[in-house]
């Protein structure tokens, strides 16, 4: 359930970035980390999930989107790296169509609260 959480949220703010994108130089470092860290949570799952291409789609993702972060923390007035035109748009929307689908692909597990009392023990011998 977190991960879906995640996944909503950096939706949310990756389409807030498409739509404010003249004036969202404000919150781009913010929403860089958070994407960043978002892509890596997503990574994780579907490695455990094991579907290979989606850990290597989302690890790149991790990858440029923090490389743009630490741009921006280094040095927040000109950044070596930002968003431009083209690409940046491009990143974003390439971004929000991999998280939507990591929504529907890659289903969270489901754990048990509690062992189940009734399960036999596999290996032992009925009496």
């Amino acid at each position: 359930m977190r991960t879906q959480i995640v996944k909503w949220v950096s939706i949310f703010g990756l389409l807030s970035a498409a739509l404010f994108w003249n004036s969202g130089a404000t919150f781009q470092p913010a929403l860089n980390l958070f994407v960043c860290m978002a892509a890596a949570v997503v990574t994780l799952q579907a490695f455990q999930a094991g579907k290979g291409a989606v850990v290597g789609a989302f690890a790149v993702i991790a990858f440029l989107f923090g490389a743009f972060a630490v741009a921006a923390l280094v040095n927040p007035e000109q950044p070596a790296m930002r968003l431009g035109l083209c690409f940046g748009i491009l990143l974003v929307v390439a971004s929000v169509a991999a998280f939507a689908v990591s929504l529907t692909s890659l289903k969270p597990v489901k754990l048990r609260s509690m062992p189940s009392i009734t399960d036999r023990n596999p290996g032992t011998l009925a009496v």
